[in-house]
């Protein structure tokens, strides 16, 4: 069964930057991709290719020219996982839609910038209310920083000096729980675009 995009969601929006002539800038900068500096994405294709279910969406925010989009498209095989390229500057990811287009699990977008506002449109601006969170993965991201939270039950740590008793995490796990359920309304998924960064320290 083919990947398919949220209902009234479109891989190539009608822009005119879609219509353009490649860049030549964009084709020399694609040819960096075999370039060693990449081998820093590996460990990212790896977590996602272990982490991507069938029918998940991924934000390639600043994707340029689709040199993860691609290496993630390799390790996921033949796994229905949409990815979207986002990127604010029309040379890059007009090249990715050249690369890509034939492939249904690619979508492209570009981030304007809103000249009265001074800054970039915003992830959800770009893309709307299609993409989707869990709210059992929201809770297990927010339970690691419980102490940050509600550090106020039990203390926290760096103020007290002290860990607080064992049976606090409990309690602070559950409040944290219930909280989500009541402002989520004991929904499956919410809307929300966010970005995360894994970090290792140098060996």
């Amino acid at each position: 069964m083919p990947f398919l995009w949220p209902d009234g969601f479109t891989r190539v929006p009608e822009e005119p930057w879609t219509k353009q002539q490649v860049d030549a800038l964009a084709l020399n900068y694609d040819t960096v991709e075999n370039h060693g500096w990449y081998s820093n994405l590996d460990h990212t294709v790896e977590q996602i290719g272990e982490y991507a279910r069938r029918g998940d969406i991924l934000i390639d925010y600043s994707g340029g020219t689709g040199i993860l989009a691609k290496r993630l498209l390799d390790r996921l095989g033949a796994r229905e996982v949409g990815i979207i390229i986002v990127d604010s500057s029309p040379k890059f990811p007009r090249l990715a839609l050249e690369k890509f287009r034939d492939e249904p699990r690619m979508a492209f977008r570009r981030i304007r910038y809103l000249n009265d506002e001074s800054r970039l449109e915003r992830v959800d601006e770009v893309l709307g209310p299609a993409i989707l969170a869990r709210v059992a993965e929201w809770y297990e991201f927010l339970s690691v920083y419980h102490e940050g939270v509600l550090g106020w039950i039990g203390g926290a740590e760096k103020v007290t000096g002290a860990a607080a008793p064992e049976d606090v995490f409990g309690d602070r796990l559950e409040i944290m729980r219930t909280a989500m359920d009541r402002v989520f309304n004991d929904a499956f998924e919410f809307g929300a675009s966010w970005t995360y960064i894994t970090c290792e320290l140098r060996a």
